[in-house]
């Protein structure tokens, strides 16, 4: 597929593990790449909704990965590449909202999401919490849907709702582990 061969979902499948926690690019929507593993920039991207359903189903179509998949449950969130490289989540003109649209259809109708919030589509709400008992707390969030452009000085990752639900988790917090599952690094350097 765009950058090589996925070996590691074949180790996954058969760790004894309790869940797969993905964060993100799952799928590239580039156009395929050439025979010597060099991308084909003449190719053409994945655009329309038929489009999204082929490249997961391209993916799906890995016998290691659908191993992992049957092995174990699956925490997800996505980034940037499930759409296109980069993206905005609260930019872009018609065009841009419909490639939107059509990937996160696609996304949720080929990953092992269930939707808590009834949000569902156009826009699903896939930030959650998952507990395991007073051992763990998995926050999953979502760095792509509610974030404005890059590099702007009152900008925002999280959006605003997002942010707040996240502070609410975070003052109620028990004393187990708590994780946040995310497609960037949140830090400073």
């Amino acid at each position: 597929f765009h950058d090589g061969f996925y070996a590691a979902h074949r180790g996954i499948a058969r760790e004894n593990v309790d869940f797969v926690m993905h964060l993100g690019d799952y799928i590239y929507e580039h156009g395929p790449v050439g025979g010597d593993h060099v991308r084909d920039h003449n190719a053409p991207e994945v655009l329309t909704l038929a489009d999204y359903r082929v490249r997961h189903a391209l993916y799906k179509g890995d016998a290691s990965l659908r191993e992992a998949h049957a092995a174990h449950p699956w925490f997800l969130t996505w980034d940037d590449h499930e759409v296109v490289n980069d993206y905005s989540g609260t930019g872009g003109g018609a065009p841009f909202m419909r490639r939107r649209a059509a990937a996160y259809q696609a996304w949720y109708e080929h990953m092992p999401h269930r939707d808590a919030s009834g949000s569902a589509l156009p826009d699903p709400e896939i930030h959650r919490v998952r507990r395991w008992g007073d051992l763990l707390e998995l926050t999953i969030l979502d760095l792509r849907s509610y974030r404005s452009a890059q590099n702007l000085p009152d900008g925002t990752i999280l959006g605003g709702a997002q942010k707040e639900w996240l502070k609410r988790g975070v003052d109620r917090a028990g004393d187990g582990w708590h994780c946040w599952a995310n497609s960037i690094m949140l830090s400073q350097l």
